[in-house]
């Protein structure tokens, strides 16, 4: 059975999609190793590690998302003879084969005031008709799974929610894990855009300042909306905080490891989610997560994180001022987040994901 996989984002650093796709591509083979996968990449993108004998890239001749999706996807599919085609958000017309389109949210269509530009127009037009032509939508988590059914009044069945996971090798208590007393910051990990809710973050720093003067933040993440970065470092210096505050932009894993050992509590205070990934990888290496009272974040994390009213400033500074200084209640998370993480594994993603490919693929004679 031959399973193509739209991968065109790899590369990118750019986010939760692409950390999807990585871990996804990286243990398909091992777990289904029955299936063939040709990987559909740009920019002559290639993994680090060496490529296992059932899984194959395929360059594709052309940046264009329009002219991918509408011509070269469909020829490439049926070039190949493909059984199942699993796309990210748009299916192709016409493919020979098969297709499952992965949806991670609907924010582009539910929150259009902070989804503009060329990309998210296209989503908002498109995300209909995709829909409808797709035999499986597959979807991070069962607040989108929901969304998803009830927005397009689809069968229930064809919508399939499977979390995403944590990478346990790399997101773990060290041999010399760090205590409370030497972990000094507070820590933001996410693409910059308004959704994150960055701005009520640093109001709510600023007032934790007052209280403990001790501790800095640190945000992490590279800017996805156009002067949204400057607009964060504007407010840094008008709320008097711009030394205590450090933008770090993209980082690596192995970076991104190290600040979470510095790391005292992470606060993930987005106004809207698919699912969220870092506080899981922070949960994994012992870091207490704040997260904003949020559909999703009450579905993956309701008994392992303090949720706080995404609009309130001072009752996230509350939290942090209240958690920041309380060792007892700092470990009590410490330990309902190492119990939470190794529940969402990259191999349980890969395995579901497969099962999906395997029920399609079985059907193949009944082409899209």
């Amino acid at each position: 059975m031959r399973i193509g996989i739209d991968a065109h984002v790899l590369g990118k650093n750019k986010g939760g999609v692409e950390r999807y796709l990585a871990n996804l591509l990286e243990r398909l083979p091992g777990v289904a190793p029955d299936l063939e996968f040709l990987v559909f990449v740009r920019g002559g993108y290639r993994p680090t590690a060496p490529v296992p004998s059932n899984m194959t890239f395929v360059d594709l001749p052309t940046a264009n998302p329009l002219l991918e999706r509408s011509l070269v996807l469909p020829f490439l599919a049926r070039r190949h003879a493909l059984d199942v085609l699993h796309v990210q958000r748009v299916a192709p017309p016409f493919p020979g084969c098969q297709v499952v389109v992965s949806i991670h949210d609907l924010l582009p269509l539910t929150n259009p005031s902070e989804h503009r530009g060329l990309n998210s127009t296209l989503v908002r037009l498109l995300t209909p008709g995709s829909v409808r032509r797709a035999r499986r939508i597959l979807t991070v988590s069962n607040v989108v799974r929901n969304e998803i059914v009830g927005r397009f009044d689809v069968p229930a069945e064809k919508v399939v929610a499977i979390h995403n996971g944590v990478d346990m090798g790399m997101f773990h208590l060290t041999e010399n894990d760090p205590g409370w007393a030497e972990r000094k910051t507070l820590l933001f990990v996410g693409a910059l855009e308004p959704r994150k809710n960055v701005e009520t973050l640093l109001r709510s720093f600023a007032a934790f300042r007052f209280v403990i003067a001790e501790g800095k933040l640190r945000i992490v993440g590279g800017e996805r909306a156009l002067g949204y970065l400057q607009s964060l470092k504007n407010l840094t210096v008008d709320l008097g905080i711009v030394d205590h505050v450090e933008f770090l932009g993209y980082v690596a894993d192995g970076e991104y490891r190290y600040l979470l050992n510095e790391t005292r509590i992470l606060v993930a205070p987005s106004t809207g989610e698919g699912f969220n990934i870092p506080p899981l990888e922070a949960m994994a290496c012992g870091v207490p997560v704040v997260c904003s009272d949020i559909a999703v974040h009450r579905e993956l994390f309701a008994q392992s994180a303090i949720l706080f009213n995404a609009t309130s400033s001072d009752a996230l500074a509350q939290v942090l001022v209240d958690t920041w200084g309380d060792e007892t209640e700092w470990n009590r998370l410490r330990q309902r987040g190492l119990e939470q993480a190794p529940c969402f594994t990259w191999e349980r993603t890969a395995e579901l994901t497969a099962r999906v490919y395997r029920e399609l693929g079985d059907g193949a004679n009944d082409r899209s």
